[in-house]
Formats: C-alpha cells, structure tokens, sequence
C-alpha cells in the first residue's frame, strides 16, 4: 500500500520510494486539447501506477489569440518571449518541468528550452522517440484522433498528444 506524505511530492511503497516532480502544462491554446491533456495525463498514470494516486499538475490557460497573432506575423521572437513568461510562472507556482500542449508553439521549442528555468518536455521529441521504437520512417501524426484513424490510410498515425503525455508521466517519476 502506498502512503504519500503529506508536506512533500514523495510517496512511500513498501518495495520503492518515489518522487513525482510537479508537473506544469501551458494550456488554452486548444481549450479542449488542454483538457484533454489533463485527462491523457492522469489515465496514463493511474494505467502504470494506480497505487500513486495522481500526479499534482498546474496548468497555465493561455489566451490562443495572443499567440495566434504572434504565429501569423511569424513573430517567432516575441512568440519565444511570451512562452518563456508562462514557463516563468509556472516554475514560479511550484511547477518542476513543463510541457506545451500544442504542436505550433514547437516552432520556437529550441529557443524556450534553451532559456526555461525548467526542463521542457517535447511533443516533436517524444513522437520522434516513438516512431523510431516502432521503426516508422513515414509518418502521419495528429491530434485529432476522433476524426483521422489508422483504417483510413495505409500509414500508420501517431498520437501526438498521447505520446507527449506518457513522456510527461516518464519525466515526472524520473530522476532527471
């Protein structure tokens, strides 16, 4: 049986010790991705460690017009700009690492990591990661999983958002 503690991010197993890190996520950019995200986050976690309970998670909702107007005046500096001050806020509410729930902020991914106060957890690395496991050369990723399926087309589809989310249920029980 496990026992959290009640003033740390620890939980106590008879067989193991774990630390989950507190995870922050910059939501809103797709109001239901985001939720959907919280919820891909928590299955994923309760599938592999029922006994845990549940991961602490703050999400930042951002305003998607703000970034929309960045993205089409490919401002990609100040779209960096805006992203790292919602990063700063969630390191400043307690978030240990943080992850962008959305495809097109990626754009500006490798300047944000290089200046986040957290580490960042990448949706384009995870589903790279992923189809290399699984040996894909070609690939047809989406978020939309309700509306494009694999039975449709001959090549196999990625769920970017479920892959993002099991490398963010990885990072916050890791050591790293």
């Amino acid at each position: 049986m496990a026992h959290r503690s009640q003033f740390t991010n620890q939980i106590s197993r008879p067989d193991a010790e774990i630390k989950m890190k507190i995870i922050g996520i910059i939501g809103g950019i797709g109001p239901e991705s985001t939720g959907d995200y919280y919820k891909a986050i928590i299955s994923a976690f309760n599938s592999r460690y029922a006994e845990l309970a549940y991961p602490e998670i703050i999400v930042y909702s951002v305003n998607l017009n703000e970034l929309l107007r960045f993205v089409e005046a490919k401002r990609w500096p100040a779209l960096a700009d805006w992203l790292l001050e919602k990063i700063f806020a969630l390191h400043r509410a307690g978030a240990q690492f943080a992850a962008v729930a959305s495809n097109t902020p990626h754009i500006v991914f490798e300047e944000i990591k290089a200046k986040s106060p957290v580490p960042l957890v990448s949706i384009v690395e995870a589903t790279c990661l992923k189809a290399q496991e699984m040996g894909l050369k070609i690939l047809g990723c989406t978020e939309l999983p309700l509306i494009l399926t694999e039975s449709q087309y001959d090549t196999p589809f990625l769920n970017t958002s479920e892959i993002h989310c099991e490398s963010i249920i990885s990072y916050c029980i890791s050591n790293g």
